[in-house]
């Protein structure tokens, strides 16, 4: 059998009426009707160089050169062939080339689980098709090595087209989540619970998307960039380690760095005694990896992140009680081990320190452990007064500073300081057993 030129198990799929990239699609935003769509849990039809990657293919010629086998692209058995597995698969007929032409996809390995293709509606703005398309998964009897592939038919445009993800793995196996372009408040209302003065709330337009990880970073993540670089974190380098709980109290310690803690971190816990310049560290090893820039997120892309749409005090909701299904912070398992953390809310979450990350409810743009887990290291200088002068878009914080943003709070912290407006800092050596980070990958778009 010829995986380059046969169609088993095709599903066909509908077309989503989801989100745009851009939230609510621009006023001169015109929709691109798809016809048929249909996916593929191997890439049996087409097979492309890059996983979470598109083309668009308008002569069965460019189908075949897409496929395994594009020597015989200018063959016409090859061709005819090949059309007719994908017009069975979109249960057409034919193919009108000099009218229609195919948006296909291909998407990442599923570990197993079958993947399938889903389709946003196409939109041209400013001359430009954007395709935006996602990934699911689905647990079935047989195994899948994937990528899955996806074919959506539409009317033949001769313009640019870009294809954008919701969802990227790279070769960490990190998921990094489209996060799509658009306007918030951010800091808090005056009325807001244990709000402070810095918190000015003032609008801020987050003018591109871009994917920020799903996930803190790991133990298992940075245990990787350690064995490519050989890599010493400052806790390392300078020989006086980190501060972390000892079992008594909060105290720095040589032997606390990020390989080696009071508490049990597995690979999938976030890696925590990580300083800002250790993070910064981190993403120019996997920039030059990846080929494509890391960095950590500006405090207003961060905020943007975690409310992902709400305006309350967290994500989740006003009250305090409302971060239990989104939140590892300091509770009644953590006061069991630290007996003075007086703090600690009365609710048990299961985990006195840190947790594997993704053990609590995402918030809606689909993020983990936005409130709680560890701080989040960001992008910016610190500076109380700068929201009475940061700039409406993009804001990247002060030129200069002394200490760093973190954000988020940790499983070390009460509900107040896991608030979305709250703004935490140190200087950029600083670590301990709550501070980690994520990173934001840039986007492959043109």
């Amino acid at each position: 059998m010829s995986r380059g030129l046969s169609f088993p198990g095709v599903c066909v799929v509908v077309a989503l009426a989801a989100m745009s990239l851009h939230g609510q699609p621009p006023k001169d935003a015109k929709e691109l009707k798809i016809l048929a769509s249909a996916s593929d849990t191997e890439p049996n039809l087409i097979r492309l160089k890059k996983d979470d990657s598109g083309v668009v293919i308008r002569s069965a010629q460019e189908l075949v050169a897409h496929s395994a086998k594009p020597d015989s692209a200018k063959d016409p058995a090859a061709q005819k062939e090949a059309e007719a597995a994908l017009a069975r698969a979109l249960k057409l007929e034919k193919i009108d080339w000099s009218m229609q032409m195919i948006l296909a996809v291909q998407g990442h390995p599923s570990k197993g689980e079958a993947g399938s293709i889903r389709f946003d509606v196409p939109r041209i703005t400013e001359k430009v098709l954007r395709v935006v398309w996602n990934q699911e998964h689905r647990v079935t009897r047989f195994p899948y090595k994937g990528p899955p592939t996806g074919f959506a038919l539409v009317d033949r445009f001769e313009g640019e087209v870009v294809f954008v993800p919701r969802k990227q793995v790279n070769s960490l196996d990190m998921s990094l989540l489209l996060i799509p372009a658009g306007k918030f408040v951010m800091g808090s209302p005056k009325g807001e619970e244990d709000r402070l003065d810095e918190e000015l709330p003032h609008e801020v337009e987050i003018t591109q998307h871009f994917y920020l990880a799903k996930h803190e970073v790991t133990v298992g993540q940075f245990k990787a960039f350690i064995k490519a670089t050989n890599y010493q974190t400052e806790a390392e380098k300078d020989g006086k380690g980190g501060k972390a709980f000892d079992g008594k109290e909060f105290v720095q310690k040589p032997e606390f760095t990020w390989k080696k803690l009071h508490f049990t971190q597995t690979d999938d816990h976030p890696v925590t005694v990580v300083s800002w310049n250790d993070a910064m560290a981190f993403c120019a090893w996997l920039s030059k990896k990846e080929g494509r820039i890391y960095r950590l997120p500006t405090e207003a892309e961060w905020e943007y992140a975690c409310r992902a749409g709400t305006k309350t005090r967290f994500s989740a909701g006003a009250r305090d009680a409302d971060l239990q299904a989104v939140a590892n912070l300091a509770d009644a398992t953590l006061q069991l081990k630290w007996k003075d953390a007086f703090w600690a809310t009365k609710w048990n979450d299961g985990f006195p320190f840190t947790s594997p990350v993704g053990s609590f409810q995402a918030n809606d743009f689909g993020l983990h452990d936005m409130h709680g887990n560890v701080w989040e290291w960001c992008s910016d200088w610190y500076d109380e007064s700068y929201y009475t002068k940061s700039p409406k878009q993009d804001p990247q914080g002060p030129t200069t500073g002394k200490e760093r943003v973190q954000r988020g709070g940790a499983w070390s912290t009460q509900p107040k300081f896991c608030r979305c407006a709250f703004r935490d800092y140190h200087v950029p050596v600083y670590r301990s057993d709550c501070v980690g980070f994520r990173v934001v990958a840039a986007t492959t778009e043109k």
